[in-house]
């Protein structure tokens, strides 16, 4: 037996936080996309949410590391092998 799907609008905005990280399902994805036309707080809160994706995710790539660590990971593998 599949789920029920959302329909009320608390339901639909449940799902905002999951549609940010594009982790709904097509059928999910495509209501609250249906909702989102007709709903500026859901709208804003993808924003938000959307936001929150993005800043989470340049904190995570971290710094760049240093240009010389390439080469010096290839030479200490190259001397184990």
């Amino acid at each position: 037996m599949s789920e029920p799907q959302p329909r009320t609008h608390a339901e639909l905005q449940e799902l905002v936080p999951a549609h940010a990280l594009g982790a709904l399902d097509p059928e999910d994805a495509a209501r609250l996309e249906a909702h989102l036309g007709d709903c500026a707080d859901c709208r804003a809160a993808l924003h938000a949410a959307a936001d929150v994706v993005a800043l989470l995710a340049a904190a995570a790539a971290g710094p760049a590391p240093p240009p010389a660590l390439r080469a010096r990971i290839l030479r200490a593998a190259a001397r184990s092998a």
